[in-house]
């Protein structure tokens, strides 16, 4: 038998889910009274399938022997792991940068402010001063860009041109703040 009402005060039990009757609808956390920053109205999990790419849009796009993403998202705040492994980069534009699309959500306006995330990576050609990947998304983007994190200069973008062949590998992960 589903829950229809919760009333009065003090302690209490649930033996069932909490299903609401329309969309929209969320609980309000750690207050007495109902305010909107404490109203947590969104979760969701589900799967992505990502693409690497040497364009924002259009472009040309690479052949994954593997490609997964997952995420979850609680409220505006959005979770997410990518695989992208045997990556075959022909026909794609090598002094590209190297870019991630099909993100199932944008990140959030943040003027000049990016996100950025975890990347472990295998056999790829990276600049000798360089002493990792960075993932990042800039302001209000639904994808990721690749920087070569370096040492007393300035960040250079991943270019396409580094992915070494059909035996390099991608893996990324984070969270980020959307809208």
């Amino acid at each position: 038998m589903a829950l229809t009402k919760v009333r009065g005060l003090g302690l209490g039990t649930l033996d069932d889910n909490i299903t609401f009757s329309t969309a929209g609808k969320g609980v309000h956390l750690g207050v007495t009274s109902a305010t909107s920053s404490n109203l947590l109205d969104d979760y969701e999990e589900g799967t992505f399938t990502p693409v690497l790419a040497d364009a924002t849009s259009g472009g040309n796009t690479a052949s994954l022997g593997v490609e997964q993403g997952e995420y979850i998202k609680i409220g505006t705040l959005v979770f997410f792991a990518i695989v992208a492994a045997n990556i075959d980069t022909s026909g794609m534009t090598g002094g590209n940068t190297l870019i991630v699309r099909g993100l199932p959500f944008a990140g959030k306006t943040r003027g000049s402010f990016s996100q950025h995330f975890v990347v472990r990576a295998d056999n790829l050609n990276v600049g000798s001063a360089c002493f990792g990947l960075v993932g990042v998304m800039p302001s209000a983007a639904s994808y990721l860009q690749f920087v070569e994190n370096r040492d007393n200069t300035s960040d250079t973008n991943f270019a396409v041109s580094g992915i070494s062949g059909s035996t390099s590998d991608i893996f990324i992960t984070g969270c980020f703040v959307s809208d």
